[in-house]
């Protein structure tokens, strides 16, 4: 596998979960294939299922295209001998003609796949995708780490800024960022607070933090949690915070999972996905459009803020909802 160490480790259950070098010397697509020919086994029938991460999917030009039809290849011979490709609690789009049609070809070799948001759900039926179905954000049914002392921070009641430079990719942009940071500045003078918090739970957002750092380090103490975040420490810094701000889906849905108001600052074309997950659990009222007039901005922060309660309850009542909603529907994938 690609994925890094510290992201097997993350998601993995040592008590029921296994590496596949721990079962096998060969690669994953060898391993897959001969267990697909060695059929039953002790008279039980089995199924193999392969399980893609969640996350987005947006593609466009030539080399994408080619990449998708050439995997949709190697997936639609996996489904031939018998095998389930599951995708589940993911977004798409937007897609160039050319990968929209790929995008729909390969699609039939899913058993499975699971849209988080109607309005990916409307683009898939709008481009003939094979039957897409609605399966929420996996992150509704995330449980936080029991609360330790040896991450948990002294400190409360500061703002959290996490954000990503660019609409898509890698690449820090400034000029993307510059336009959100002096809304964040102008938005800052209306919450009462005396520091702010930059942190990142994805590397290529380090830039980021250390462009809003300068950008405001002038008018408020600051502090810049300079690594990359994983879970526990992140929730300790968001369990402590007055709210956290951010165009970053994973840092909202975490932020409140740990009992925060977690305020997106986005631009709405650019962030369909949380505009979606959001508008579709009745928080769409939450999001603050950084194209809208600073005076606009103001006005909504100021309402959000003061009903933090209800906006926190809304989430807790929209994650038991979809949780409740996930686990029938994976007792209908895997039980069927």
């Amino acid at each position: 596998s690609v994925a890094p160490v510290w992201f097997i480790d993350a998601i993995s259950n040592p008590q029921v979960d296994r590496k596949l070098s721990a079962v096998s010397s060969k690669s994953f697509n060898s391993t897959i294939l001969s267990e697909l020919l060695s059929g039953n086994k002790n008279g039980e029938k089995r199924h193999i299922y392969y399980v893609v991460a969640p996350g987005h999917r947006s593609t466009s030009g030539l080399t994408s295209a080619r990449r998708t039809l050439l995997g949709g290849i190697k997936n639609y011979i996996f489904k031939l001998f018998g095998g389930r490709m599951i995708r589940m609690g993911f977004s798409i789009g937007p897609f160039d003609k050319l990968n929209a049609k790929a995008e729909s070809i390969i699609s039939g070799n899913y058993y499975y796949y699971g849209l988080r948001d109607h309005k990916s759900m409307a683009l898939a039926k709008s481009l003939n995708f094979s039957d897409p179905q609605y399966f929420p954000d996996l992150a509704w049914c995330y449980k936080p780490y029991p609360e330790d002392p040896a991450t948990a921070r002294v400190d409360k009641n500061y703002v959290v800024l996490s954000f990503r430079s660019n609409e898509y990719g890698t690449a820090h942009n400034e000029d993307y960022l510059a336009p959100i940071v002096n809304k964040i500045k102008a938005l800052l003078k209306t919450v009462s607070t005396q520091k702010i918090v930059l942190a990142y739970q994805v590397q290529y957002d380090r830039e980021a933090a250390v462009y809003i750092q300068q950008q405001i380090g002038n008018e408020y103490e600051t502090e810049l949690v300079d690594h990359k975040l994983l879970l526990p420490e992140a929730e300790a810094l968001y369990r402590n915070a007055k709210l956290v701000i951010s165009n970053r889906l994973h840092v909202l849905m975490l932020a409140f999972q740990c009992d925060t108001l977690a305020i997106p600052l986005i631009n709405l074309e650019d962030n369909k996905k949380i505009v979606g997950i959001y508008a579709d659990n009745g928080m769409g009222n939450i999001i603050l459009d950084s194209d809208q007039d600073i005076a606009l901005l103001e006005t909504s922060l100021n309402n959000i803020v003061a009903a933090e309660e209800k906006h926190i309850q809304l989430f807790k009542d929209a994650a038991k909802r979809n949780t409740d909603l996930m686990r029938e529907k994976l007792d209908g994938i895997f039980n069927s």
